[in-house]
């Protein structure tokens, strides 16, 4: 069975969703300058991951930036992946509650029938055009973005990259 190498504070949803398919092991490797996510391909490379709620992006995306580069420089050797984790939609014009162009981040929730829908999260006064910008300069640099919907679509997205 493969290895997954995981953070030590990577949320335990996502690592028990992980573990169904993987062999998976809790580290520190963010404090040895690694993303949260670590694994070694079939073909010998060795990967990690990132993983990043939206939020965490659009409030305070020159820390996130800081800490992408960092990793880069620490281990230059090893392919980085950001996962984005959630869903992000642009505040339509003529809205009184919110500035033009701001973004709105909405979560999963499930109603009592169980039907899936979204639910508004949270304001930023970031553009819509500033996140996709953001996410385009960091391909640019060799970074590979992946977006999830919510932490158990980012488990099944770990476990693809890491089968694949």
């Amino acid at each position: 069975m493969v290895t997954l190498k995981a953070d030590e504070f990577e949320p335990d949803n996502i690592l028990t969703l992980c573990r169904q398919s993987l062999n998976v092991v809790q580290t520190q490797l963010n404090r040895h300058g690694y993303a949260d996510y670590l694994w070694t391909g079939y073909n010998g490379a060795v990967e990690q991951a990132e993983r990043k709620q939206l939020g965490e992006v659009l409030s305070d995306p020159n820390g996130v930036e800081y800490q992408i580069r960092e990793e880069l420089q620490a281990h230059p050797d090893i392919d980085l992946w950001l996962i984005l984790e959630g869903v992000v939609m642009a505040v339509p014009d003529g809205l009184n509650v919110m500035k033009q162009g701001s973004c709105m981040i909405y979560k999963r929730g499930i109603e009592p029938k169980r039907e899936q829908h979204l639910v508004l999260q949270r304001f930023y006064k970031r553009s819509l055009e500033f996140l996709e910008g953001w996410v385009t300069g960091l391909e640019r640099v060799g970074v590979r973005v992946k977006h999830t919907y919510d932490s158990e679509s980012t488990a099944r997205a770990l476990v693809t990259m890491v089968k694949s």
